[in-house]
């Protein structure tokens, strides 16, 4: 779990993380270990950027992918990426193409201090078993929902 909180400018952490991130990997070179560790970074990477977007709008995006011009390609043959929002909380998803990947999803949730000023917190986790087109979300932002353990962050 993070937590997570900007100014009104991105955050230098995205920014840095998506270069990390904007390294292609090949399926073809790349082990599976690999594109597995890409797809938690790249779900790191959107609860990163729906904070940001967050803390900027007061809302979640539901195309954050496309909104934050993340390196991040919705559809692929190892994973594939979706959100889903509600008005305090949002949760993506890379969804294994392949039954020797794990799913995972990160969850996004959005309070507000003392103050009134908004803050989110986060989640990752990684579903148990390999193959899973379907995935718990969590129940909140420290606990990972049913078949999932939290990836450390």
């Amino acid at each position: 779990m993070k937590f997570l909180q900007n100014s009104n400018s991105k955050s230098i952490t995205v920014q840095v993380f998506l270069a990390l991130v904007s390294v292609n990997i090949s399926s073809c070179s790349a082990s599976n270990s690999q594109v597995q560790k890409l797809a938690e970074a790249n779900i790191e990477l959107m609860n990163r950027a729906q904070t940001d977007y967050y803390i900027e709008t007061n809302r979640f995006s539901a195309n954050v992918i496309e909104k934050q011009n993340l390196p991040i390609k919705p559809g692929g043959t190892e994973f594939t990426y979706k959100t889903d929002i509600q008005p305090n909380l949002a949760f993506s998803y890379a969804l294994s193409e392949k039954p020797y990947y794990q799913s995972i999803v990160g969850g996004a949730f959005a309070f507000k201090d003392a103050e009134g000023r908004p803050y989110v917190r986060t989640i990752l986790c990684r579903a148990k078993q390999t193959g899973s087109q379907s995935i718990s979300p969590p129940s909140n932002e420290k606990t990972c929902g049913d078949g999932t353990k939290q990836i450390e962050q």
